[in-house]
Order: structure tokens, then sequence, then C-alpha cells
């Protein structure tokens, strides 16, 4: 009976997701911003960073529940290497709260449920079960297997990157607020000489 339960909750979870507030990109002198993908580009000195809002479509598909997925790209155009590190990058409200990077192990630990029979499969009863029919189910194969979510590996890989690379993948940052209006997130690469780079991008929720 719980188990139905949770399957009639979910339609109605997604529906409610659909109909959140969006992050939207503002633009700024020197940027792109694209409304459609949700994304704003920045460069400087070489290094083109661009953040695009809204992005997660993978599994699971709640991490935004919890957390505030941005997926973020670098492309280092330089002749010399830089660096991100979880500490090069902030989200601020409008207040000026800071909120900082969540590490993917640990988001993937609070989102994905560490066993179970997951996720749920239509299956056909007949053969050598007792039951003769079509209906919703949970796999034997999954009774003891984790769930493998995207969280880890669609991560952003913080640390080095070397001249002339590019590095994409999810930030994850602590949650927003539901009241929050706008946001900024700040990202600061550093060279090789330990000299900073900051790019700033703001976005505006928009119903």
């Amino acid at each position: 009976m719980r188990r139905l339960k949770a399957l009639c909750i979910l339609p109605v979870a997604l529906m409610l997701l659909s109909c959140a507030p969006s992050l939207v990109p503002v633009s700024v002198p020197g940027g792109i911003a694209d409304v459609k993908a949700g994304s704003l580009t920045l460069t400087k000195e070489g290094v083109s960073v661009s953040v695009y809002a809204d992005a997660w479509r993978y599994d699971p598909m709640d991490v935004g529940s919890a957390f505030t997925p941005f997926l973020v790209a670098v492309s280092n155009n330089t002749a010399q290497d830089i660096a991100i590190h979880e500490d090069s990058i902030f989200m601020y409200d409008e207040n000026n709260v800071q909120y900082g990077v969540v590490p993917a192990e640990a988001v993937d630990r609070a989102i994905v449920p560490a066993y179970g029979y997951y996720p749920p499969m239509v299956f056909w009863g007949g053969g050598y079960s007792e039951w003769t029919h079509w209906g919703i189910g949970w796999s034997p194969s999954y009774a003891h297997e984790r769930y493998a979510s995207d969280v880890v590996p669609l991560a952003f890989r913080f640390g080095p990157i070397t001249a002339g690379a590019r590095v994409h993948g999810f930030v994850y940052l602590q949650r927003l607020s539901s009241s929050v209006g706008r946001v900024r997130i700040v990202i600061t690469p550093l060279t090789v000489t330990g000299e900073a780079v900051s790019f700033t991008f703001p976005f505006v929720f928009e119903p």
C-alpha cells in the first residue's frame, strides 16, 4: 500500500516541479544571455564560463527539491593552466546570504535511496509466478542493488583545467530559500600564478 501511494504521488510531484518558478539569466555588459536555454556566458582574459540554470533533467529528478544544481561549462582559451575548486564557486541571494557548493557524493547520498526495489517496472506475472496479470512491480534483480543515479557522473570535476581544455558538469549548491527573487553565481578561477579572475552571473526567478 505504501508503494502504491508513492506511485500515485510521483505524477503530482512532477507536475508541481514543472510549475515551479524558473531562473532566468540577466543581461550584463559583455555577456551573452540565452533566456530559452537559461544560460549566461561571460569571457574574461581568455577564459569563457557559461552557467545554465534549471538544466537538471536527469535521475533522480528531485535533486532540485533539496539542492540548487547549475550546469557550468568552462573553456580555458589561454596558454596557461587555470584551476576551479569547490571554494571557487558561491551563490548569493538578494539579501547577500551566501550558499556554498555541496559535494556531489553528499548530494547523491541525500537524494538516492541506498537500497530497495527501484526503479518500478511493468511486468507480466505469468510462468513461474502465481500472478497472472499485468501490473507495476519491482524486479528482484534490483532488490540488493544501489540505484545508479546521474548525480556523481554528471558532476563538475573540480581542479586544474589545462590550457586549451574545456570542462563542464553540474555544480550542486545549497538549496535557495523559497522567498528569494534573484540570485548571483560568482565563479573565480585561479591561474597558475595565483591570480584570480572573477565572473558574476545574475539570475532572477520568473513564474
